[in-house]
């Protein structure tokens, strides 16, 4: 990919927050849960339309879903926070999970074959290098590329994937 190419372009970016109520409390996460790695985990989907382009994808419908979504799964609306010792916890406190829509400038074929690298990162999973961000348990980002195809990525921190299972 040409370095000019390697841009995205923000079009929108929020907070998606359940669309109910959700309990109010921290989750203690235990010594297992520390031990996973202490970052955020990216998967990306490509999605290609079928048929007519202009009604394929609803970044609305997405939205409303992950808020619907949110009620319960409610911790991944929460915060990483540390108690007065140091120990990760979430704060389950319905603050959100980041959503943003982008643009690339690019076409899916010009990745060549999706290997691991800093451009692919770059344009397709969520920056969490911010420290505003860093405390964000789920990011998602959809990112419109040429020829009509959408990419779906999601970050969520390693540390939750035990703690949602305790509430399920």
């Amino acid at each position: 990919m040409a370095k000019e190419k390697n841009k995205v372009e923000i079009i929108e970016s929020c907070m998606v927050v359940p669309d109910k109520e959700t309990p109010k409390h921290r989750l203690w996460l235990s010594n297992l849960d520390l031990y996973n790695h202490s970052d955020h985990a990216p998967i990306f989907y490509l999605y290609k339309p079928h048929g007519n382009s202009n009604d394929f994808f609803s970044v609305d419908t997405l939205k409303k879903a992950m808020g619907k979504a949110l009620v319960t799964f409610y911790p991944l609306a929460g915060r990483l926070v540390f108690d007065e010792k140091g120990r990760p916890e979430v704060d389950c406190n319905a603050e959100g999970a980041l959503f943003s829509v982008t643009r690339a400038h690019c076409t899916v074929e010009g990745f060549g074959g999706f290997h691991p690298s800093a451009a692919v990162r770059q344009l397709l999973v969520p920056s969490v290098t911010e420290p505003e961000r860093s405390s964000i348990l789920m990011l998602f980002q959809v990112t419109s590329l040429h020829a009509s195809v959408l990419a779906l990525k999601c970050c969520l921190y390693n540390l939750m994937l035990d703690p949602l299972r305790c509430i399920l």
